[in-house]
């Protein structure tokens, strides 16, 4: 289901052609920041800079990830990946998917088409899959849509040798021109790699095995009986260090350094129980199910198996637990998102922290939740999260949304529900859009 909030309004869409169970979900606008943009848009001033590539990649249940267009009005797939069945052997699901960071190895003229309206317009990605213990890579620039596609390009060999990879994060390193792989996998550890595939579709004879190196992190203390690694986020905005969080069925919340030469982590978060009488808290242990950073990077949301949401702030090298989110959900938060809406895009960078104040969770239970921080969360330099959204106020709209709307305000002291979506079904990935059409 695809949601958009316009105008103090929900509106639902849904994109056809799954025939299983959804797994897992990614955005193009994510590969390409805010900061990217402002940098590049003196370059690039005769392309559409102003409006980042507005595409979706799905992946289920059978082994079938679906790429979508939505710039075109039709809602249908533009291409339609079908996992390898002579190299994945009785594994089928599609537990991750993402697409390569575009400023990264295209050429400017390849990034952005006017042709908007055109369901033929070529899809300028590299795009990822994780099907059990492997990652595939998918050179979509040279391929016409609509399309079925049966061979992978590459293969990130560096990461194999795991279990079933339950997520995959691609964070591009500027600074050294790097761009990385994590996974977190069902053996208990995170895979990084930088090895990873860039060559162009027309230029794989066959597909090719991208093998060089790869490091690996063991997320729980215990390696004898190691929990499952069930999210891994890179950190946003990192200066000096090169950060990604962990997160398992262990309680627990680590944050690694990749670029330190020990395998140590450089703070570990031990989640407590909540002393809540809510019984859902009580029988559930907090388990994280997802990691996401907000786009500053100060603070790490954790979605709990306990259903609430842990928020979490860097106080130096360590994570600290700032505030937990209750009385939302009635079951596990399986998904949790610091969203990255459209209209953020014209703010400057020092008002980035504007983001901190919003955070989505969607749990087991059905129900979708937007809520607003607060400054006692986001802190007092944190903009009014009404900036984010045009048309807030306006008359003739939907009550709950308008008052939600209306009592935004950059004076928010406590975390609060703005308004939940009810959904009714569990939501097993939510992702957000930077882009504004």
């Amino acid at each position: 289901l695809l949601f958009t909030i316009s105008y103090s309004m929900v509106h639902q869409l849904k994109l056809r052609g799954h025939k299983s169970q959804v797994l897992s979900l990614a955005h193009s606008s994510t590969t390409i920041s805010n900061h990217q943009l402002n940098q590049k848009k003196k370059n690039i001033s005769s392309q559409r800079h102003d409006k980042p590539l507005c595409h979706l990649i799905s992946g289920d249940s059978s082994g079938t990830t679906r790429v979508w267009d939505l710039r075109c009005h039709s809602y249908r797939a533009s291409h339609c990946i079908l996992a390898p069945n002579n190299v994945v052997s009785g594994v089928k699901e599609v537990t991750a998917v993402g697409f390569h960071p575009l400023f990264d190895n295209y050429p400017k003229n390849e990034i952005y088409n006017d042709d908007a309206s055109n369901i033929e317009a070529s899809c300028p990605f590299t795009v990822y899959t994780a099907v059990g213990s492997k990652v595939f890579g998918y050179d979509l620039r040279q391929t016409k849509s609509p399309s079925i596609i049966s061979q992978y390009d590459f293969h990130i060999a560096p990461i194999d040798g795991g279990e079933e990879i339950n997520a995959i994060d691609i964070f591009h390193d500027s600074k050294h021109k790097k761009t990385f792989l994590a996974t977190a996998d069902d053996d208990g550890l995170l895979r990084v790699t930088d090895s990873l595939g860039n060559k162009k579709a027309s230029d794989v004879s066959s597909p090719s095995s991208i093998s060089q190196r790869c490091s690996t992190y063991q997320h729980s203390e215990d390696s004898t009986s190691p929990a499952l690694v069930t999210s891994a986020a890179f950190r946003p905005r990192s200066i000096k260090t090169l950060d990604v969080a962990t997160a398992g069925t262990d309680c627990t919340i680590n944050l690694w350094d990749i670029n330190r030469p020990h395998n140590k982590p450089s703070s570990t978060l031990h989640i407590r129980s909540d002393d809540s009488d809510n019984m859902n808290q009580i029988c559930n242990p907090p388990i994280v199910h997802s990691l996401s950073w907000s786009s500053s990077g100060r603070l790490l949301a954790a979605g709990l198996g306990d259903g609430s949401c842990l928020i979490a702030s860097i106080d130096g090298r360590s994570l600290v637990e700032s505030y937990r989110l209750r009385g939302g959900h009635d079951s596990a938060v399986a998904s949790v998102l610091f969203p990255r809406f459209g209209s953020s895009t014209s703010l400057s960078w020092s008002h980035i922290t504007a983001q901190d104040r919003l955070i989505i969770t969607a749990g087991n239970d059905g129900s979708i939740l937007l809520w607003d921080l607060g400054s006692v969360v986001a802190g007092d330099n944190a903009v009014s999260p009404s900036s984010m959204f045009t048309g807030c106020g306006d008359t003739g709209c939907n009550e709950e949304m308008l008052s939600a709307f209306q009592d935004l305000s950059v004076t928010q002291q406590e975390p609060k529900i703005l308004f939940g979506i009810p959904h009714g079904k569990k939501s097993n990935w939510i992702v957000s859009s930077s882009a504004e059409e």
